[in-house]
């Protein structure tokens, strides 16, 4: 505290043009499915539930941060979001990080979609996010 008593400031720094905005800005955007239990996946026969989607990837919370490691391929994985099943799908492992319920969120992205699974999944997601704005 300062002599009047006060609390610190926080000091603002100038963002250096070596820093790109794009680095810093998410692309997509993601839709909290937390309290859906017809929102999961399922990754070597286990079945997760969602914590969020989005058109590129999900986010599963999970007790363990030894489930799986950065970086991981995940093949064969199985999206069941509205009814929808789809099979097949491979993703990797971009990010794990905890959460606020003390479990770990690890951040899953999509890859080698086909034209198909691509147009799926982002039907699906258009579909989440009309019934998260209703």
């Amino acid at each position: 505290m300062d002599e009047q008593g006060q609390g610190e400031s926080i000091e603002f720094q100038e963002v250096t043009d070596s820093l790109q905005l794009t680095d810093i800005v998410r692309t997509s955007f993601r839709i909290p499915v937390k309290e859906k239990t017809d929102i999961f996946v399922i990754i070597d026969k286990i079945s997760y539930f969602l914590a969020d989607v989005s058109a590129k990837g999900i986010g599963i919370s999970i007790d363990s941060a030894d489930s799986f490691s950065q970086g991981d391929i995940l093949s064969k994985c199985e999206l069941n979001i509205l009814g929808k099943s789809m099979k097949g799908l491979k993703g990797e492992v971009v990010h794990l990080t905890p959460d606020i319920d003390g479990k770990w969120l690890y951040g899953i992205k999509w890859i080698d979609l086909s034209d198909d699974a691509e147009k799926i999944l982002n039907s699906v997601f258009l579909d989440l996010k009309q019934e998260l704005l209703e």
